[in-house]
């Protein structure tokens, strides 16, 4: 298991390189769970110094018990993609489940639910029972755009054209784009997303959450907090996760007494070009969210 900053800084590094990684292997951001009552690990394997496999998992106390519920967002990473490295790291993991004294342990494979081959080791691995844990999902079906070998005007080509106008006319409505930097700015946008949250009806992640995230991933370049203000307000906000050489659009919001002049748009045109500057290949959406989220991604026409 990791013990020291070196140790988590060199597991983050690999997944934010690792081909189809996700975000919620990083450590910066498993971690911010421990606000919400969790314990986060993750255990490595390294060749010379280098992680070459490894998984990050989160556990939770079973009240008046001394045993934990264990869950694994996703598969191990493994430098060798072959069955053999695949399954010593699940053979750790299960081990160091029973040390901590696990009753029960639930992975989200990082596989399509009708890729019934790729599910097949998660079945002779053990997961074979239903779910039990419904309180967060790590649900990580791709929704996006490939960037990879694509300038900007391919990349919106293959947008809705009313979409493509709307990006276009976001530019012209005086907004000023930020990335935020500070504990302040964080507060800024946090507020939006709760008048966001409050509007749809559903709760936000913790503030101190997101605190945490902020603090491990900003100063390393692994998300980006985007911000359109229009004069000395701020019209819109995202926060954007980066690993496996894909930029996430976690979560967003605006004002709604400046919708008509789009900043929703303006912020995922930067988000865009933030990512395609990093030399990103994919930028995922996340989900559909509800009807009216769903009609406005469908404008770029992600692939499912």
């Amino acid at each position: 298991l990791c013990r020291t900053p070196e140790e988590y800084e060199a597991w983050d590094e690999f997944v934010l390189s690792y081909p189809g990684a996700h975000y919620s292997q990083l450590y910066g951001w498993l971690s911010s769970y421990e606000a919400m009552g969790f314990a986060c690990d993750v255990m490595v394997s390294t060749r010379g110094g280098r992680v070459v496999a490894g998984a990050a998992f989160v556990s939770i106390k079973v009240p008046l018990l001394s045993s934990r519920v264990f869950i694994l967002p996703h598969a191990p990473l493994c430098d060798e993609m072959d069955d053999a490295s695949w399954f010593t790291v699940m053979d750790a993991l299960d081990q160091e489940f029973r040390r901590q004294r696990a009753i029960y342990a639930q992975t989200w494979p990082h596989v399509a639910r009708t890729d019934l081959a790729a599910l097949e080791k998660y079945v002779v691995a053990g997961y074979v029972g239903p779910e039990l844990s419904r309180a967060h999902s790590f649900s990580s079906t791709f929704l996006g755009i490939r960037l990879h070998g694509r300038n900007e005007e391919e990349i919106l080509a293959g947008f809705r054209q009313e979409t493509r106008y709307h990006l276009r006319k976001s530019e012209k409505m005086g907004h000023t784009l930020r990335f935020g930097r500070t504990k302040e700015d964080l507060k800024r946008s946090y507020d939006l997303l709760r008048a966001n949250a409050e509007y749809h009806g559903f709760e936000p992640r913790p503030y101190s959450s997101l605190e945490m995230a902020f603090e491990r991933l900003l100063s390393k370049d692994r998300a980006c907090l985007i911000q359109a203000w229009k004069d000395d307000a701020l019209a819109g906000t995202m926060l954007l996760l980066l690993a496996g050489r894909t930029a996430t659009y976690y979560c967003g919001a605006i004002d709604r007494r400046f919708g008509r002049l789009y900043p929703s748009e303006f912020i995922h045109l930067q988000a865009l070009r933030y990512a395609k500057g990093r030399g990103l290949e994919a930028y995922d959406l996340m989900n559909w969210v509800h009807p009216g989220v769903e009609q406005f991604k469908r404008g770029f026409r992600p692939e499912e």
